[in-house]
C-alpha cells in the first residue's frame, strides 16, 4: 500500500452548508476539487503519512489533492515552470467571457458583479492573441472559455472561438478549444454552432450524485439542476 501526503498546492477551507461542517479542498496545480464532511476529513488526516488504501484517500490522490511519498513537488513545480516559459510549441489561454452565473451554489465564493465581456473587448483580445501566435509560431493552440457560466455570453464566446479557429486554420496550426460549463444551457442548437467551428471538448461540472448536486448547486430559484443537466448531456 502507498503512503499519501497532502499536496503542497492543496488549500483547505472549512465551510458550513446548511449547518453541516464541511471542508473544501482545492489544488492550484492540478485544479482538483473536493468537498468532504469535517468528520471524513479528520479520518483522512489520520491516514496521511501511513500505508493505507481507503477509497476516499485514493480518490483525493487521483485528483491531485494528495501525493505519494516519493513525489518531489518542488522539482515538479520547477519543471512545470520551465515548460511554460520555454515551450513555444503549445500556446494556451483561458477566456473568462462573463462573471454572470445562473446557479446559486452554496459554496460559491465569487461575489463579483455579473459583468460580461463585450464583443469589442473580445475582438481586441483576439487581435492581441493572433499577434502573439504569429510571433511564437506554436504547433498547437489550446483555448478554454470559462465563466461564471460562459453560455450566458454565448454569442461573444462563439464569435471569439470562430475568429481563433479560422485564423489558426489559415496558418496550418492545430486549434483545440472547449468550454467549462455547468451544463444547464447546453442544447442541440448551441452544440451544433460550436461543433461547426471544431469544438473539441466540454467540461461539465457536477457536485456528485443527484441528492448532493441538487443541494449544493441549485439554480437561482433554489431548484435542483441535476436532471436538467444530465438529460442534456446524455
Amino acid at each position: 500500500m502507498n503512503t499519501y501526503f497532502l499536496s503542497m498546492f492543496t488549500t483547505i477551507l472549512p465551510l458550513s452548508i446548511k449547518g453541516q461542517a464541511v471542508v473544501a479542498l482545492f489544488n492550484t496545480m492540478s485544479k482538483g476539487f473536493c468537498l468532504l464532511t469535517s468528520d471524513k476529513w479528520r479520518q483522512i488526516r489520520e491516514l496521511l503519512g501511513k500505508p493505507a488504501a481507503d477509497q476516499t484517500l485514493l480518490a483525493l490522490y487521483g485528483n491531485g489533492l494528495l501525493v505519494s511519498g516519493d513525489v518531489d513537488e518542488q522539482a515538479a513545480l520547477k519543471l512545470y515552470r520551465q515548460q511554460i516559459v520555454h515551450n513555444t510549441q503549445i500556446l494556451k489561454s483561458r477566456i473568462m467571457v462573463t462573471y454572470a452565473c445562473n446557479f446559486n451554489c452554496l459554496y460559491c465564493y465569487q461575489k463579483s458583479k455579473p459583468l460580461s465581456m463585450s464583443e469589442s473587448t473580445a475582438q481586441k483580445i483576439d487581435s492581441y492573441y493572433m499577434t502573439l501566435i504569429n510571433q511564437k509560431q506554436p504547433r498547437c493552440v489550446l483555448d478554454n472559455y470559462i465563466g461564471g457560466e460562459p453560455l450566458l455570453n454565448f454569442q461573444v464566446l462563439l464569435n471569439s472561438a470562430s475568429r481563433r479557429h479560422y485564423f489558426c486554420l489559415g496558418k496550418g496550426i492545430e486549434y483545440d478549444w472547449g468550454i467549462t460549463t455547468n451544463g444547464l444551457l447546453l442544447d442541440e442548437d448551441r452544440l451544433k454552432q460550436m461543433m461547426a467551428i471544431n469544438l473539441n471538448h466540454i467540461r461539465v461540472s457536477l457536485a456528485g450524485p443527484q441528492e448532493i448536486h441538487d443541494r449544493l448547486r441549485p439554480d437561482k430559484q433554489g431548484k435542483g439542476t441535476y436532471k436538467s443537466i444530465t438529460g442534456v448531456c446524455t
